[in-house]
C-alpha cells in the first residue's frame, strides 16, 4: 500500500505532430520531409513522412503510428487527467481550476482533429492522393507523387524551396515541382532509350553539371586536377596585408627611411592581426618585451636581412609579435570549419571524387540562389544562367584553378556571381557579410546531407522567416488545417479549430517548440514558491501568494494545492502563524480547510485507506451498468411473479429482498448520474454497503430448500461480483482467520453488530490494523500508532520496522514536529545523527527560553540544558521534568543525562499522548490552541 503521490498528470509535454501555442490553441503539424533546415528524405523517400502521418508505417522493424493514432492516445491521457482533477475537486471545489479548463479545451480540439482526418480520408480524397501514399509500404517499387494540394502549398511557400542538381548517375524520381534552382541533367540509366540501365546514365555533354565534371577530370586520359591544400591562417594573413599595403618589394630597403616606413607598415599589420585576435600587439616582442623596430628584427631577432622583400619583413614583425603556439591554436580553430571543397578530397580531383566536387559547386550556387530568393534580392533561377556557355565552362575553370592554388573556392564562386550579378537578377553584388552567411548555411547543410544516397533533389527551408513552412520536431512541416482547407476547398467547417491557421501564422516564430507547455512548469513554479516562502518564514506573504488570482484566470493560486503541498504547510513549524496570517487577511474558509492540520491529517488517512481498498479509479467504472442491470432484474422478476397464480411461501421475504435491491439500484443510479461531484468516501460506502446487502440476500436464498436453483440468486451473485471487482475487495490484504473468516465476512459481522457505522470506517479500521501488524516489535508498533496518519503508509511502516524502540521513539518525536516522508531512499544514519538532532535543538531552544523567562529554570540549568538540546525529545521538555532535573544540575552533562531521560521516558498514557501531541502542535504552530506551552506541558 503506497501513500498516494500528488496528482501526476499523464498528458505528455511532447506528442508527435502536436504543437500548442501560448493561447492554448492546438495545432496539428503535417510533416513534409524529415530534417530541420534541409530535407533528409529525397527522391523515392520524399513521401515517407506524409505516409506515416496519414497511415502509419513500418520500416526496418520500426513502427511509426499515424497522427490519428497519436491524437487518440493523447485524448485518452487528457481524459484521465480531467478525471483526476475532478476527484481532487471533491476535496476542494477550486482544485486545479485553470488546469481543468485548459485541458478540457485541448481535449475538444484534439477530438476535432480526429474527426477532420477521418472526414478528409473518407470524403475528400477524391484523387486518391492521400491513399496512394500507402504504396510506399509495398516492395514493388511504387513511388506515388506528393498529393496535389501539398505540392500547391509548397509552391506557395516563401520560406523554403526545392533545388534540383545534376549528379552523373541521376535518379529520375524527383517529386518536388518547380524547384528554385535547377540545371540540365543526364539521361538516367532508368530512362535510357535502349532500356539497358546496367550501362549507366547517358551524359548529355552540356550544362553546368556535365561541364564541371569534364573540366575537373578527363575520363579519356584518366587525368585529374591537382588540389593544393589551402594556405595556413598565417599565410593568408600575410597575403591580406600585402594586398592591403600594395607596396613594392624594396619598400624597406633604404636605411634612411626604414624606421619611418616600418612604423607605417606595422599599422597595417596591426589592423589585420586584430581580426585574428584582438589582444595582439606589434609594439613589443613576445620574448623579452622589446620594441619591435628595424634594429630588433635585423640585429637581435635576425629574422630579416636588409635586402629582403617586403613579405619577409611582414613575416618578421608577425613572428616577433606572436608565438608559434598561438598560430597552432588558431589553426586548430580554423580546422574545425574547414572548407567543404577541401574536406576529405585528397590531393586531386579524380574518378572517385569528380562527381562529388561537381555537386559541391552546384550546391553552393543553389544555396546562393535560395538566399537571394528568401531575401527578395532576385527571383532568377541561377541554374539556368550557369547552364549556358560560356558561364558553365568559365566557372568550372575558375574552380579548377582555385583548387590548384589552395584558394578560397567559396570566394572564387562569389566573385563570379558578383561579376554577373545583373544577369542573375541582382541589383548589387553580394556583400562580404552576405557571402559569409551563405557560406555558413552551405557548410551546415552540405555536412548534413553529405552521406545521402542521392544528390538529385533537396528541399531547403529557412524557418527563421515567416511563411508556409515550419520547423517542428525535426521535420519541415506544414499546417494540417491549411492543407485540409485546400483539399476540401473550404466546404467542411473546422468547428473548434476555426481561426487556428491565422493564429499559427501570426505566431512570433516558425521554429516551433518540440515540447508543449501544458502547465507542469506553472505547477512546479507554484510548489517552488510555496516552499521558498515556508523556508523564509513569511506567513503573510505565503497567504497573499496563495490567495492571489492566477494570471489569465479567476482561480486563486491555492487551487493548485496538492496533498503534498498541503502537507508542507500543515506540518510546517510555523503553521500556527500561517493560520493567524490567514485570519488577519480576512479569513478564507476554503483555504483554511485545505491547510488545516486536522483536515490534512484526515485526508492523509482517507488516501492511505483508499489506496488499499481500490486500485481502480472508481469514477471510470460503469456504475450505471450495474444499476441498470439491477433495475432490469427487479422489473423482470416482479413481472414474472405477477403472472403466477401462486406467489409461493416466501412472498414476504422476496418482497423485502426486492425492496432492498430497488434501494441499491436507486443509490447506484444516483452515483452514476453525478460521478464528478461524488466524494470517494461516499462511493466506497455506497458500493460496500450494496455488496453487504447483496451478500445477505445471497446467504438467505442459499439457506432455503428450493427444488430448483433460484434465478434471482444467480443475478444477485453476479451483481455482487461486479461490485466487488469495482472495489477490488478480493485483493484486500487481510488474511482469513483460523476459522476461515475472510475480510468480507469479518466486515459483514462488524456491520451486523452496528449498522450505523459506515463501511468505510470499518475498512479503515481493518486497513490501519493490517499496517501496524507489519511491525513485529510491539513497543515500536505502539509508538507508530500515535503518529499522524501520513506516517501509516507502506514506506514509513517499513522504515519503522527496522528500528529499535529507542530509535523509533526518537524518530516519532521528530515526526510530531516536522513533516517528513520516510522512504526507502531515506538515509537512516543521517536522519538519526544529523537531521533529528538539529530539529530537536531548534525546538528545544525555544521551549527552554520560554521556561527560563517564566522562572521554571534558572540561568545555570538553562545553559546546561542548551548544551544538551539536540539530544532531548521535545515532548520531555515539560515543567514537571525540568523541575526534577533542576534538583540534580550536576547530572546535566553528556555522561549522566541519559539516565534522567530513561526515567522520563516511561510509556505515556492515552491522555498524556493526546496532551503531548496537542502541545507539540502548539509549539510548532500547527494548531490554533489558546493555551500556552506552559499550560500544555506541565504534565
Amino acid at each position: 500500500m503506497k501513500m498516494p503521490d500528488p496528482i501526476k498528470f499523464k498528458e505528455p509535454e511532447r506528442c508527435d505532430y502536436v504543437y500548442i501555442d501560448e493561447n492554448n490553441k492546438v495545432h496539428l503539424m503535417m510533416p513534409l520531409v524529415g530534417g530541420v533546415e534541409i530535407g533528409l528524405d529525397n527522391t523515392c523517400q520524399t513521401g515517407v513522412e506524409l505516409n506515416s502521418f496519414f497511415h502509419g508505417s513500418t520500416h526496418e522493424g520500426v513502427t511509426r503510428f499515424s497522427a490519428q493514432h497519436h491524437l487518440a492516445e493523447y485524448a485518452k491521457l487528457l481524459k484521465a487527467d480531467i478525471q483526476e482533477i475532478e476527484k481532487q475537486r471533491a476535496i476542494s471545489p477550486l482544485a486545479f481550476e485553470t488546469q481543468l479548463r485548459v485541458k478540457k479545451e485541448r481535449l475538444k480540439q484534439v477530438n476535432q482533429y480526429i474527426e477532420l482526418i477521418t472526414v478528409l480520408k473518407k470524403d475528400y480524397d477524391t484523387d486518391k492522393g492521400i491513399k496512394s501514399l500507402q504504396l510506399l509500404e509495398n516492395t514493388q517499387g511504387s513511388y506515388p507523387p506528393i498529393p496535389k494540394e501539398v505540392s500547391a502549398l509548397v509552391k506557395s511557400a516563401t520560406n523554403g524551396f526545392a533545388v534540383r542538381l545534376s549528379p552523373f548517375d541521376n535518379d529520375p524520381l524527383t517529386l518536388f515541382k518547380d524547384p528554385i534552382f535547377s540545371v540540365k541533367r543526364n539521361i538516367s540509366k532508368w530512362r535510357r532509350p535502349d532500356g539497358r540501365h546496367h550501362l549507366g546514365a547517358i551524359d548529355i555533354n552540356e550544362g553546368l553539371g556535365s561541364r564541371l565534371r569534364s573540366t575537373f577530370y578527363d575520363a579519356k586520359t584518366n587525368t585529374g586536377s591537382p588540389i593544393l591544400p589551402p594556405k595556413t591562417l598565417k599565410e593568408k594573413v600575410i597575403e591580406d596585408i600585402l594586398a592591403k599595403a600594395n607596396l613594392p618589394d624594396d619598400y624597406l630597403k633604404e636605411p634612411d627611411t626604414r624606421d619611418e616606413r616600418l612604423t607605417e607598415l606595422k599599422k597595417i599589420i596591426q589592423e589585420e592581426l586584430v581580426k585574428v585576435n584582438k589582444d595582439i600587439s606589434v609594439d613589443k616582442s613576445t620574448i623579452g618585451g622589446m620594441d619591435i623596430d628595424a634594429s630588433y628584427l635585423l640585429d637581435l631577432a635576425c629574422t630579416v636581412g636588409e635586402d629582403d622583400p617586403l613579405k619577409e619583413w611582414i613575416g618578421g614583425v608577425i613572428g616577433a609579435a606572436t608565438s608559434s603556439e598561438f598560430w597552432d591554436l588558431e589553426e586548430q580553430k580554423q580546422s574545425e570549419a574547414i572548407s567543404v571543397f577541401y574536406d576529405g578530397e585528397g590531393k586531386e580531383v579524380n574518378a572517385s571524387n569528380n562527381d562529388r566536387m561537381s555537386v559541391k559547386v552546384q550546391f553552393l550556387l543553389a544555396e546562393a540562389n535560395i538566399f537571394c530568393k528568401l531575401n527578395k534580392l532576385s527571383d532568377a533561377n541561377f541554374g539556368a544562367f550557369f547552364d549556358e556557355e560560356p558561364h558553365a565552362t568559365n566557372i568550372a575553370k575558375n574552380v579548377k584553378e582555385g583548387l590548384g592554388k589552395g584558394a578560397n573556392i567559396e570566394k572564387v564562386i562569389f566573385d563570379y556571381i558578383n561579376t554577373y550579378h545583373a544577369q542573375l537578377g541582382l541589383k548589387n553584388p553580394l556583400t562580404e557579410e552576405q557571402q559569409k552567411e551563405i557560406t555558413e548555411q552551405f557548410t551546415k547543410n552540405y555536412n548534413t546531407i553529405k552521406d545521402s544516397p542521392h544528390f538529385d533533389e533537396f528541399f531547403i527551408a529557412d524557418t527563421s522567416k515567416k511563411g508556409t513552412l515550419f520547423n517542428h520536431q525535426n521535420r519541415i512541416s506544414l499546417s494540417f488545417l491549411e492543407f485540409f482547407q485546400r483539399q476540401t476547398k473550404g466546404k467542411h467547417p473546422l468547428g473548434e479549430l476555426e481561426g487556428h491557421v491565422e493564429a499559427l501564422h501570426s505566431g512570433s516564430t516558425n521554429n516551433l517548440s518540440h515540447k508543449n507547455e501544458v502547465g507542469y512548469e506553472k505547477l512546479e513554479q507554484f510548489k517552488t514558491e510555496v516552499v521558498r516562502l515556508l523556508a523564509e518564514n513569511k506567513p503573510k506573504e505565503l497567504i497573499d501568494y496563495l490567495t492571489q488570482q492566477q494570471t489569465g484566470s479567476k482561480a486563486p493560486n491555492y487551487s493548485m494545492l496538492t496533498l503534498e503541498t498541503q502537507n508542507y504547510i500543515a506540518y510546517n513549524p510555523n503553521g500556527k502563524a500561517i493560520l493567524e496570517a490567514l485570519k488577519e487577511s480576512g479569513g478564507n474558509p476554503e483555504l483554511e480547510k485545505l491547510i488545516s492540520p486536522v483536515h490534512v491529517n484526515r485526508e492523509n488517512l482517507a488516501n492511505v485507506v483508499w489506496s488499499k481498498v481500490s486500485s481502480k479509479p472508481l469514477f471510470e467504472v460503469e456504475v450505471n451498468r450495474v444499476a441498470s442491470g439491477l433495475s432490469a432484474t427487479v422489473a423482470n422478476y416482479e413481472r414474472e411473479r405477477s403472472g403466477r397464480w401462486f406467489s409461493g411461501t416466501k412472498k414476504e421475504t422476496r418482497d423485502r429482498q426486492i425492496e432492498q435491491l430497488k434501494g441499491i439500484a436507486e443509490e447506484l443510479n444516483k452515483l452514476a448520474k453525478e460521478p464528478d461531484t461524488a466524494k470517494k468516501q461516499d462511493i466506497v460506502n455506497s458500493l460496500v454497503k450494496s455488496i453487504m446487502v447483496l451478500d445477505k440476500i445471497d446467504a438467505e436464498i442459499g439457506k432455503e430448500h428450493n427444488l430448483f436453483k433460484s434465478a434471482l440468486q444467480r443475478e444477485v451473485v453476479g451483481f455482487k461480483k461486479q461490485l466487488q471487482e469495482m472495489c477490488q475487495l478480493e485483493n484486500y490484504a487481510i488474511k482469513p482467520t483460523a476459522k476461515g473468516r475472510g475480510f468480507q465476512q469479518q466486515l459483514q459481522e462488524k456491520y451486523s453488530i452496528n449498522q450505523d457505522i459506515k463501511p468505510l470506517d470499518l475498512i479503515t479500521t481493518f486497513a490501519i490494523e493490517e499496517q501496524f501488524k507489519k511491525i513485529a516489535n510491539q513497543e515500536v508498533q505502539k509508538i507508530v500508532r500515535g503518529l499522524p496518519h501520513h506516517c501509516h503508509n507502506d514506506q514509513t511502516i517499513e522504515f519503522f520496522a527496522q528500528l529499535t524502540s529507542e530509535e523509533a521513539s526518537k524518530v516519532a518525536s521528530y515526526l510530531m514536529s516536522e513533516y517528513r516522508e520516510l522512504t526507502q531512499s531515506t538515509d537512516k544514519q543521517k536522519l538519526l545523527t544529523e537531521e533529528i538532532p538539529q530539529a530537536f535543538k531548534e525546538i528545544n531552544e525555544r521551549l527552554l527560553s520560554g521556561f527560563k523567562q517564566e522562572g521554571v529554570i534558572d540561568a545555570g540549568v538553562h545553559e546546561k540544558l542548551l548544551a544538551l538540546a539536540d539530544k532531548i525529545p521535545p515532548e520531555l521538555v515539560t515543567k514537571k521534568n525540568l523541575e526534577k532535573w533542576s534538583t540534580t544540575p550536576e547530572m546535566l552533562n553528556d555522561t549522566q543525562f541519559g539516565s534522567l531521560l530513561k526515567e522520563a521516558q516511561s510509556p505515556p498514557s492515552v491522555v498524556a499522548t493526546r496532551d503531548f501531541r496537542r502541545s507539540i502542535d502548539d509549539i510548532t504552530g500547527r494548531t490554533n490552541l489558546d493555551s500556552t506551552h506552559t499550560q500544555t506541558l506541565n504534565h
